[in-house]
C-alpha cells in the first residue's frame, strides 16, 4: 500500500462522487511523483504555513457553526509524520529571521500554526507534535484562555437549533422573527431541511460578522434566552494558562489572536490597539517570553489594522488568505493554508490540498 493511502470515509451522494474523483486524482499525482516535483518547484524559497484550529476525535462530533476547523487525531498524526519526513520544518523564529533579513528559505519549508487556543491543542495535538518533533505556534484568543466561554457563533447556532426543534414540535410556538440581520421566521426554521437550515444559519452568522461584538452579543444573548438553551459550559473548550505554560516549556511558540476574537476591521483604531497590546502583555507575563507574532481574528485586516499591529510591537502577522510566504512578502499580511479533515484525511489529498493542486 502506498504511504498515506489508508482507507478514509468521505461524503455521500454528488459531493461523494466529487470527493472520490479528487481523491483518485490526488492519488495518481502522488504515486506518479508529480506532486513531489510540484512541491519542490512551488516551495523553492517559499514556505507553506499551515493553519489548524481543532484536533478533535470524530466521535466527539463536528461543530456545524465552525465547519472547516477540525482534524481527527489519527489524521493529524499521519500529517505530522509525513511533514517530519518530507518537509523542512521551521520554528516561528526561523520564519521571522528569514523575513526580517529577506534571506532565502530552505527548500520545502513548512510552519505549523494553530488559531484560537482550543483545549484539544493540548490534549490531542501537543502529544503528536512532541512524538514527531514538529515545531508549532499557537495563537491565543487571550480572553477565552482559562475560561468556559464559547464563541458567539456556537452559542447562536445552538440557540437556533433549540428554537427550530421547539417550533417543529409545537405549532403554537410564537411566530416572530429572530433578531438576526435579514430576519428568520420561526415557521421557516421548522420547515427547512437540515441542509437548508445549516446553510441559512451559516449565511446569517456571516452577516453578523460584519458588526462589532458589542452589537453581536446582545443579539446572541436574546436568542439564547428565547431558546432556553444552556450556555454551552459543560466542558472546558480552551487551553488553561497551565496548559500554555507546559506547552511553552515543551517548545511550542505562542502568539496573539487578540483578546475576545473581535474582528479588528469592525472596531476603532483605539480599540484595535487595546486588543492587540493587552493580549500581548498578558501572554508575555504568563509565559515570560516575548510575543512578536499576531494572527488576525477571522483573517480580517486593512492598512489601519496592520499599522496598529505593527506599532504595538508585532514584527509579523498572519491572515487567512491562501498562499505561500516568500522573503519579499509584507510582514504583516502573511498568507496561510487552512487544513481540515474533510479533504485531507489521506496523505495524497493532504499534499495536493496544501499545495493547491486540487
Amino acid at each position: 500500500m502506498v504511504e498515506g493511502s489508508v482507507p478514509v470515509r468521505g461524503p455521500k451522494g454528488v459531493d461523494g462522487i466529487k470527493y472520490s474523483t479528487r481523491r483518485f486524482g490526488a492519488w495518481l499525482l502522488f504515486v506518479s511523483g508529480a506532486t513531489a516535483v510540484y512541491r519542490r518547484l512551488a516551495l523553492q524559497n517559499r514556505v507553506v504555513v499551515l493553519m489548524y484550529h481543532r484536533v478533535k476525535p470524530r466521535s466527539e462530533g463536528k461543530s456545524a457553526a465552525l465547519e472547516g476547523m477540525q482534524v481527527d487525531p489519527a489524521t493529524f498524526e499521519r500529517q505530522m509524520a509525513y511533514l517530519r519526513k518530507q518537509f523542512h520544518l521551521l520554528r516561528l523564529d526561523d520564519l521571522r529571521r528569514h523575513l526580517l533579513d529577506r534571506t532565502p528559505f530552505p527548500p520545502n519549508s513548512c510552519l505549523v500554526t494553530f488559531d484560537d487556543g482550543w483545549k484539544d491543542n493540548f490534549s490531542h495535538a501537543y502529544p503528536i507534535l512532541n512524538r514527531y518533533d514538529v515545531p508549532a505556534v499557537v495563537f491565543l484568543s487571550v480572553g477565552h484562555i482559562g475560561t468556559r466561554k464559547r464563541f458567539w457563533q456556537e452559542r447562536a447556532f445552538k440557540a437556533l437549533c433549540g428554537i427550530r426543534e421547539t417550533a417543529a414540535g409545537n405549532p403554537d410556538f410564537p411566530a416572530r422573527k429572530c433578531h438576526l440581520p435579514g430576519g428568520i421566521k420561526v415557521e421557516e426554521l421548522a420547515a427547512w431541511t437540515e441542509e437548508k437550515f445549516r446553510e441559512e444559519v451559516r449565511e446569517q452568522i456571516g452577516t453578523l460578522k460584519k458588526f462589532p461584538l458589542s452589537r453581536i452579543e446582545p443579539i446572541v444573548e436574546e436568542l439564547v434566552e428565547w431558546a432556553g438553551t444552556s450556555p454551552l459550559d459543560e466542558e472546558e473548550s480552551f487551553l488553561s494558562w497551565e496548559d500554555v505554560l507546559t506547552m511553552s516549556r515543551g517548545g511550542i511558540d505562542f502568539g496573539s489572536h487578540g483578546m475576545d476574537h473581535e474582528i479588528l476591521t469592525n472596531i476603532s483604531p483605539e480599540a484595535v490597539r487595546e486588543e492587540v497590546r493587552t493580549s500581548k502583555s498578558i501572554i508575555e507575563e504568563k509565559i515570560q517570553k516575548g510575543v512578536y507574532a499576531f494572527s488576525y481574528p477571522n483573517g480580517n485586516h486593512d492598512p489601519v489594522v496592520r499599522m496598529c499591529v505593527r506599532e504595538s510591537g508585532y514584527q509579523i502577522a498572519f491572515g487567512t488568505s491562501r498562499g505561500f510566504v516568500g522573503p519579499e512578502d509584507d510582514l504583516h499580511s502573511l498568507k496561510r493554508v487552512n487544513v481540515h479533515a474533510d479533504v485531507t484525511q489521506g496523505v495524497p489529498m493532504f499534499l495536493s490540498s496544501i499545495l493547491g493542486i486540487l
